[in-house]
């Protein structure tokens, strides 16, 4: 850029040179030479050729016999102004080939107008009525000349074929609107808006939707079938993922067969999600504007889903363990003018769109629209192991078995039979209760690999562009715009399966061996007998859910969730036994959140203390901090129903700092007039509930501790490691502090309830240099050097108090549950390394399976020739297209896969990433690149057969990074 700056000048005084004839002259035909002086002759010049001569009108007129669209201008002896090739006698001659004349042409009618990528343009078109092609209507001569026309007797508008695939992809790719597009042709052909251009917006909408619509036929092979357009079938136009198992296609029909250790490879894992911002308005409807082809791609068929929630009831089911509040914003929020508040959808693991997965919703997302629609979806993959990936899977797989028994006989499929799973998305996880984070872990569930249950949330990146154009769409219209763009997502996730795999299985292969490392010195640390335990106690819960589960570390002692049963289920028997309660929210649920809104504000107040903050960190900061001042005004809305409170002015405080007002916070000798002693006895039991988990918790971080600090000490070194080790131990000081203050915090809370008592020689107050190791003495965070020994331990009371076991017990329990995950990890990355080499060879498989089918086309279509020879030619021709297509992918991706779907050069890929030391890349998503190899220039292959075992240096592997 700073080159060309100097060359304005130079560049501004070009572009204003050719407003003139350029090098032409303006009164002589740079043609035939003749004078453009004389009366009646002007100077031409077109802007789409490439030559840009100034010719007279005869000669432009025989330049452009066949170029009918191009735009042309003339000199007025001024200035060039735009004209037309129709103003100087062309017309365009339909019916016959070039040079052959109609012996009876058919004029058109007046202002015929046909789009194009350049423009809007009037031209004069003769129809060919000779007795020869009079079975050749109007619309099939414009549609033979690659003009697709508006009407189908007497068309007077056509648009191109160009112009509509540029418009398609445009769409597809940037998401453009058609009325940006027409209206960007429209101001290409006249930006001031003085000529007579009459609107054919309206027209181009029709017809880019048919344009479409006949694609996706095409595309599915419609035209080679003897039923034609009317025997598709649901779901068949849609474009099938390949690295899924599917019976008969890219595996066996005995694919089940496998021995039990490897079924996890036959297991077909899909994710359920819904998607709010693909509304639609309450416009149209599907009388005035039908579905071309709903149901024949990826939204289910429109009458059967509708029939069927007629019939259901309005359903309000709430998550009753997660945080994250969609379903129920979802299902309350007003819904006024929309007849769809979002969709529903199906995706597997490879983040593409399954046949018939997708549906509208009404109003939330009910189970209702869930059940049909995930019923829908897998109707092609009803054999087989299962894993069912949904941000409430928790809570939606309850009863799944007796809802589906209402769907209609052809989607029911028995849901309860072995092999089907339930998981929770990684992202989504986190806002769950903890038993839901062990149960439905994609990280702890066997034979999934590093699935993350959250494609469909990298899915609805590539649709949501869409929902500013289809919002105001008719349902039909809507439909097929939305399919068409899961069709071209699912398009460009199809023929990029070649890097993605290559890319993951690289990565799969370097963590595995990190983790087997990590594991194998972790397991060399640990007892024989407590391995052997653990593992066995892995083997039982895989088996038995019901098992304990060795994920989850041993809680004794009153905990947080038993208090709160206890205060819940005694202000129920009060609520029973007076039959009536006056309060919309009961006191022990405003406790409740009084004490969760006070433990956020502890994080916060924590975070908030870091010395060293990103903008992303800062941005955070301030999102919890609008979230909490939201959260404590909905709080003391409730507030006066159970207690008086005198306000404060909290306008000059932090909204961490904000004083709750909870009956522990009022001096005792206002408490009795601000709230019950009922209230009083509910606080004071949560409070005792939150002292023994606090204890609990830092106890294990203590644990945590000693194993950080130890490892780090004797395996770290060097400054990125070292760094990254000390993350580790930082995170979990956090931790440690964390738990501290909300013992004391609790702790303190009682005093101020039920003064001191008997109850302090359990619960003491916590000194700092009691927050320490049982091995530790006075001083000290973790024991240093050789210890005092057994008989001479000073133990902090804190591994005293009740719920502390035996050290050996509690650094056991702690070990146990880093163990099984450390484990876990190791499991899955191999896992992943084993599915991503069966995906590789689904994919191949599929891609010569689609190769074949197409060529088996070519031959089957031979009912055409009794219509036309030259549609016969035409489909074959396109069969054969095809079939190259999908055998020129297989053979690109077996080439980026050399080397990798052998087992026996792992180890050689493992050296390269440790010599290259660029592991993190694959982190970051980058492409790897590839060894240069030219097969033709030597002669031979031998790269690919060199298997002869001997040693290769890690510069000469062909997946070089």
């Amino acid at each position: 850029m700073r080159e060309w700056v100097p060359l304005r000048d130079e560049y501004l005084q070009e572009l204003l040179r050719l407003e003139g004839g350029g090098d032409c002259s303006l009164f002589k035909c740079s043609k035939c030479s003749c004078r453009l002086t004389i009366p009646g002759a002007s100077p031409f010049r077109c802007d789409d050729c490439f030559n840009g001569v100034v010719t007279c009108s005869g000669c432009c007129l025989k330049a452009h016999e066949q170029l009918p669209l191009h735009r042309i201008k003339k000199w007025n002896g001024n200035f060039f102004e735009s004209s037309s090739l129709r103003e100087i006698g062309l017309w365009v001659q339909l019916g016959h080939p070039p040079g052959e004349t109609c012996i009876s042409p058919v004029p058109s009618l007046p202002g015929f107008t046909v789009v194009h990528t350049n423009g809007i343009h009037h031209v004069a078109v003769n129809f060919c009525g000779c007795p020869t092609t009079s079975a050749v209507t109007k619309r099939q001569q414009l549609m033979r000349k690659q003009w697709f026309p508006a009407s189908q007797e007497l068309p007077k508008t056509c648009c191109t074929f160009r112009v509509l695939e540029v418009f398609h992809i445009m769409c597809l790719q940037s998401k453009m609107s058609a009325y940006d597009f027409y209206h960007a042709l429209a101001k290409l052909t006249d930006i001031s808006g003085v000529g007579d251009l009459k609107d054919r917006y309206k027209i181009f909408l029709r017809l880019s939707r048919q344009w479409i619509h006949l694609n996706l036929l095409k595309r599915g092979g419609r035209g080679h079938d003897a039923t034609g357009v009317s025997g598709t079938s649901p779901g068949e136009l849609a474009t099938l993922c390949p690295a899924c198992p599917q019976p008969g296609l890219n595996v066996p029909e005995t694919w089940l067969s496998v021995p039990a250790e490897q079924r996890f490879l036959c297991t077909q894992i899909v994710t359920i999600d819904a998607c709010f911002r693909l509304k639609r308005r309450n416009v149209s409807s599907r009388t005035k504007d039908p579905g071309l082809g709903t149901g024949w791609a990826y939204f289910v068929e429109d009458e059967p889903y509708r029939e069927y929630l007629l019939n259901c009831t309005d359903q309000q089911e709430m998550s009753t363990c997660t945080g994250l509040a969609a379903l129920d914003h979802a299902n309350t929020k007003f819904s006024g003018g929309l007849e769809c508040t979002g969709v529903g959808a199906v995706q597997c693991r490879h983040e593409m769109q399954l046949p018939t997965g997708v549906g509208d919703l009404q109003k939330g997302e009910r189970y209702a629209n869930i059940d049909y629609i995930f019923a829908s979806a897998m109707r092609r993959y009803r054999a087989g192991p299962k894993v069912i990936s949904y941000d409430i899977a928790c809570q939606w797989s309850r009863n799944l078995a007796q809802r589906f028994r209402n769907l209609p006989d052809h989607l029911f499929f028995e849901v309860t039979i072995d092999g089907i799973r339930y998981a929770i998305p990684k992202f989504h996880i986190l806002a769950h209760l903890i038993k839901c984070q062990l149960v439905y872990s994609l990280n702890l569930m066997r034979g999934v690999g590093r699935t993350d249950g959250e494609n469909i949330e990298r899915g609805w990146s590539k649709i949501e562009g869409a929902a500013g154009n289809t919002k105001e769409m008719g349902p039909g219209s809507r439909h097929d715009a939305l399919d068409d763009h899961w069709g071209f997502a699912n398009f460009i996730t199809y023929i990029g399966f070649g890097k993605t795999l290559r890319r993951k299985l690289i990565t799969a292969i370097g963590e595995r061996s990190e983790q087997r490392d990590s594991f194998d010195d972790f397991t060399s640390r640990q007892l024989p007998d407590d391995v052997a335990q653990w593992t066995s106690m892995i083997d039982e819960w895989d088996k038995n859910p019901s098992a304990p589960n060795p994920y989850e570390a041993a809680s004794t002692g009153l905990t947080e969730a038993a208090a709160r049963l206890h205060v819940t289920t005694a202000e129920s028997q009060r609520i029973a036994a007076n039959k009536i309660t006056t309060r919309n929210v009961t006191a022990s649920v405003f406790l409740i959140e009084g004490l969760a809104i006070e433990e956020q504000q502890a994080q916060l107040r924590i975070d908030v203390k870091q010395k060293v903050m990103t903008d992303s960190q800062g941005l955070s900061i301030v999102d919890r901090k609008t979230a909490l001042t939201k959260r404590i005004a909905r709080f003391r809305q409730i507030q006066p129903q159970h207690m008086i409170y005198p306000a404060d002015d909290d306008t000059e405080t932090s909204i961490e700092d904000v004083e709750l007002g909870l009956p522990s916070s009022i001096p005792n000798e206002r408490r009795g007039g601000c709230c019950s002693a009922e209230l009083i006895s509910m606080e004071d039991k949560l409070r005792e509930g939150q002292c023994y988990e606090a204890l609990d918790k830092l106890r294990h971080h203590l644990h945590l501790r000693t194993g950080l600090i130890n490892y780090r000490s004797r395996n770290v070194r060097h400054q990125a490691p070292s760094t990254r080790a000390r993350g580790f131990v930082d995170r979990n000081e956090a931790r440690v502090d964390f738990f501290v203050q909300k013992y004391r915090r609790a702790r303190q809370a009682r005093i101020s309830l039920i003064g001191p008592g008997s109850w302090e020689r359990e619960l003491k107050v916590l000194r700092t240099q009691d927050v320490r190791t049982m091995a530790a003495k006075e001083g000290e965070d973790v024991a240093i050097g050789n210890s005092l020994g057994e008989g001479r331990r000073d133990v902090s009371w804190l591994w005293k108090a009740p719920g502390a076991d035996d050290d050996t017990i509690g650094m056991n329990d702690a070990l146990r549950v880093e163990w099984c995950k450390a484990r876990a990890r190791l499991d899955r990355w191999t896992e992943e390394v084993d599915i991503l080499r069966e995906e590789m060879r689904r994919v191949e498989a599929y891609l010569q399976y689609r190769a074949k089918w197409w060529s088996s086309l070519a031959l089957t279509c031979v009912h055409l020739t009794s219509t036309d020879a030259v549609v016969y030619s035409g489909a074959v021709a396109y069969a054969h297209k095809q079939a190259g297509l999908q055998a020129a992918l297989c053979t690109h991706f077996c080439r980026l896969w050399r080397k990798l779907r052998d087992p026996a050069n792992d180890e050689l890929i493992v050296a390269t990433l440790r010599k290259r030391g660029k592991r993190a890349n694959f982190y970051l998503g980058m492409e790897l690149e590839r060894q240069k190899f030219d097969v033709e220039q030597n002669g031979s292959n031998s790269g690919d057969d060199d298997n002869s075992g001997h040693a290769q240096d890690p510069d000469d592997i062909d997946i070089d990074i």
